[in-house]
């Protein structure tokens, strides 16, 4: 009976082998004894039942019935001809499985279908929209964008605009009205999480271009600020210094920044400070403590005597380049691009010395110190260099190390342009001014186009350096007095 109920479906050229594959079996069991016949015999009829059972199963669910019916046509009806019950079993409860998968593969289609028609929809919201939230720090839009997937340089270009009827960039107006929103702030995270780069550069009102740190830090909002540290952001935020005339810069000395904001209150400052500190802020050491205070020098010794005192913390010069293997930011640079930065910091020359005695030039010898900041396919450092005495610099070099742009603290000398006019419209003399330096094809030599100059790339880039011990002089011939100009150049910006 149960050889017929099994055999009903799978077709008269299957049952046929199947009637001659039982007789083979049979005749052999025969062959061995009665007893061991009939035992086979019980076994094969459990196991026909088995496969009823399971065929009229999976045929009276109308989930499985066509699926099933296919299957006895086929394989299944194969395997039952040739009395191989142990496949044609395999193969049907098979067929749940696979309509279980199949069921998964529809719902996550249905899924993706849905996301996709949300970023159709998503195309219609107008850029003005999306300003707009991020200005007013909007959670319901801001939410809108998450879920539909907005991609990431779409709310980067929105960030980095300056705000409708104000100064500041949309990116400062967005902190200032996340200050009270941890929503806001973890939804940036997320779109950070996502791709949007944490070291994003935004339109400033005095600067032509600062990473979106500095912003957070202004606006004083102390969550979104340690969050773009946790973020891989560096502690030292890009200012775009060219002919800016401000010596002490968030750029090269963030922690005098926080010390002297008079927005923020001391335990607030403490707690921003050593996010920074942990985050791998440099602190340079003073080469010369009898510096001009017209020099990065001079901001230097300010930083170490007084931003300490004045946050209330413990401020250690760091240690050099040629001191540590490695950083903080470095390591969070390689976790970002996927490219091991560390290794090629290390890689880099870290000095050059001036060869073309006799010739004019803004500054002669050249050492790299401190690794300020990573972005793109360039390194930011802090530099010595000497000229009229010793004094910082801070140095782009490509990772390559082919190219150099050094940007020194410096009065004007020939075709170097005009300092930015500050905030009261007054123009200095003194500003960031740019020497850019490449390298002579595959040789040690690297050469300024502007000045005809030329440096050699020293072989080792640890050795002790030759810069004089001689201060700049203090150019008292300006038409303010010196107390206005000393606070003037002691302004963080």
């Amino acid at each position: 009976r149960n050889l017929n109920s099994v055999s009903e479906n799978i077709g008269q050229r299957r049952q046929g082998e199947l009637l001659k594959n039982l007789s083979l079996e049979l005749s052999a069991s025969q062959a061995k004894g009665q007893a061991q016949t009939q035992r086979q015999i019980a076994e094969l009829a459990d196991r026909l039942d088995g496969i009823k059972d399971l065929m009229i199963q999976k045929i009276g669910n109308r989930a499985t019935a066509e699926k099933a019916n296919a299957a006895i046509e086929g394989p299944v009806g194969d395997a039952i001809a040739k009395l191989d019950l142990t496949n044609a079993h395999f193969l049907l409860q098979n067929i749940q499985q696979e309509l279980t998968a199949i069921h998964a593969e529809t719902k996550e289609t249905n899924e993706r279908t849905k996301q996709i028609q949300t970023s159709i929809n998503d195309l219609r919201i107008e850029p003005a929209k999306i300003r707009d939230a991020l200005v007013a720090a909007d959670m319901q839009v801001l939410r809108t964008l998450d879920f539909s997937k907005v991609r990431p340089s779409v709310i980067e270009a929105s960030l980095r605009q300056i705000a409708p009827g104000e100064k500041t960039s949309v990116a400062r107006q967005f902190f200032a009205n996340a200050i009270d929103s941890s929503g806001a702030v973890a939804w940036l995270q997320s779109a950070i999480a996502a791709g949007l780069n944490p070291n994003l550069r935004v339109a400033a009102d005095y600067y032509e271009h600062e990473s979106m740190l500095n912003e957070a830090v202004r606006a004083g909002n102390v969550d979104a600020a340690k969050m773009l540290l946790r973020s891989g952001a560096s502690p030292h935020a890009y200012q775009d210094l060219h002919l800016t005339s401000y010596a002490t810069t968030r750029f090269v000395f963030p922690l005098q920044g926080i010390a002297s904001d008079e927005h923020l209150r001391l335990q607030t400052k403490q707690e921003l400070a050593k996010a920074f500190i942990a985050a791998g802020t440099v602190v340079p050491k003073v080469v010369i403590k009898g510096d001009s205070y017209m020099s990065v020098m001079y901001s230097a010794k300010q930083q170490l005597e007084q931003a300490g005192a004045a946050l209330g913390l413990p401020v250690t010069p760091t240690p050099t380049l040629c001191e540590q293997a490695s950083t903080p930011i470095c390591k969070n640079a390689s976790a970002r691009s996927g490219v091991d930065w560390c290794a090629a910091i290390a890689a880099m020359p870290k000095k050059l010395t001036y060869t073309s005695y006799g010739a004019e030039t803004p500054l002669y010898d050249v050492q790299l110190r401190y690794l300020l900041s990573i972005e793109g396919d360039d390194a930011y450092f802090l530099g010595l260099v000497s000229s009229i005495g010793v004094d910082y610099v801070v140095v782009q070099l490509s990772r390559d190390a082919s190219s150099w742009k050094v940007m020194k603290f410096m009065e004007p000398q020939y075709a170097m342009g005009l300092c930015r006019k500050d905030d009261d419209g007054y123009q200095p003399t003194a500003c960031w001014r740019e020497i850019d330096l490449v390298r002579q094809g595959t040789s040690n030599v690297m050469k300024s186009a502007s000045w005809g100059v030329t440096w050699a790339i020293s072989r080792d880039p640890c050795a002790p350096d030759r810069t004089s011990s001689t201060s700049p002089r203090e150019d008292g011939d300006e038409a303010r007095s010196l107390s206005v100009r000393r606070a003037r150049y002691l302004r963080s910006r």
